[in-house]
């Protein structure tokens, strides 16, 4: 009975981090996700054919919201964006998959803020990956970024979901992937304390 009370407390811990019920923490993280309010998980199981994918930027810091954003999507060959969808009223002074949005109207600051809503076309059934990369020429060298709502002059880095542009930030037909955030390691002692 007690090893069942503890393995219900721990999947009760666990299961926000596996299902993605929130945004990962940390300020102005960028990600693409199943669902358009960033509670999607970064995976998703799909048939052969169209779906959405959703990119957002979540908990953003910046008190005026954003005016504008920067980075570029690398898709795998098996799977076709078939509209980017970006929201707002915009230019993009780059070419798909890159993006230097310039909105004309700033997007309000918020948990989660919805910067395309992605027309997928995939083609396989097998586990592909979508990455993050920086557009060919970064307003900020190294890094994606987003212009402040009230200063577009103001450039800030967006964070990348894992920390790496050498990890994938979207899993096609996958499970889920690396968690978003670094995790702490805990001793199994530790772990019996919370429950003491």
């Amino acid at each position: 009975m007690r090893t069942l009370l503890f393995a219900v407390a721990l999947a009760s811990l666990l299961l926000p981090v596996i299902a993605g019920a929130e945004p990962p923490p940390g300020p102005n993280r960028v990600g693409l996700y199943t669902l358009n309010d960033g509670n999607g998980y970064c995976n998703k199981y799909m048939a052969v054919g169209n779906d959405h994918i959703y990119l957002l930027m979540t908990r953003c810091d910046e008190p005026s919201g954003i005016s504008g954003w920067e980075l570029a999507i690398t898709m795998p060959p098996t799977v076709f964006a078939l509209d980017w969808g970006i929201q707002g009223q915009f230019v993009n002074a780059a070419s798909p998959p890159e993006f230097a949005v310039g909105l004309a109207v700033a997007f309000p600051q918020a948990t989660a803020i919805l910067l395309a809503d992605i027309t997928v076309f995939v083609t396989t059934l097998d586990p592909v990956f979508a990455y993050f990369t920086i557009v060919s020429n970064p307003s900020i060298p190294g890094e994606m970024a987003f212009a402040a709502g009230d200063d577009p002059g103001n450039l800030q880095p967006l964070v990348h979901p894992t920390g790496s542009f050498a990890n994938p930030v979207f899993g096609f037909n996958s499970g889920p992937l690396d968690p978003p955030v670094a995790t702490e390691n805990q001793t199994w002692g530790g772990v019996k304390s919370l429950y003491r």
